[in-house]
């Protein structure tokens, strides 16, 4: 795909379950400059914005722009270098959804960042325990929603 630009191609993946979430959290406009500033500050180029408003992390299913970015993603070649999150729990909240999505992307030649900082950056490997354990949280907190309603 020509850009224009010599930099890594990103897109970013943004999502919100509604509109109480989004004024206790971070709306769409937060997570997107907070995604713009990141890919500024390490030299991507973003290129695409995928935007689920109002849909839940529960499942991929009924998240119609994740599905059509992952179709998109998994073109040959790769058309982007890296898709960027504000958070994990953006990506979902679903740990096998979660972990087999990236173990997809990561297979096709796309990393997946968190901009939020909330994997450290570790040695051989571990961050990959430390997201496992990130995903296991979120879908904790997604059954402990539940059994609010």
């Amino acid at each position: 795909m020509a850009t224009g630009t010599s930099l890594p191609i990103a897109w970013a993946y943004l999502r919100v379950s509604g509109d109480e979430q989004a004024d206790r959290g971070v709306p769409i406009a937060g997570q997107r400059r907070a995604i713009q500033q990141y890919a500024d500050a390490h030299g991507l180029y973003l290129e695409r914005y995928f935007i689920d408003e109002a849909k839940s992390g529960k499942s991929d299913r009924s998240r119609d722009n994740f599905q059509n970015m992952m179709a998109l993603a998994h073109a040959d070649p790769p058309p982007c270098k890296v898709i960027l999150l504000w958070s994990w729990a953006r990506f979902a909240r679903n740990q096998n959804d979660s972990m087999f999505w990236k173990a997809s992307l990561r297979r096709h030649g796309i990393d997946i960042i968190d901009v939020s900082g909330e994997t450290p950056d570790l040695p051989n490997g571990f961050s990959v325990i430390v997201e496992a354990l990130i995903h296991w949280k979120d879908e904790q907190k997604l059954v402990e929603i539940g059994t609010q309603a």
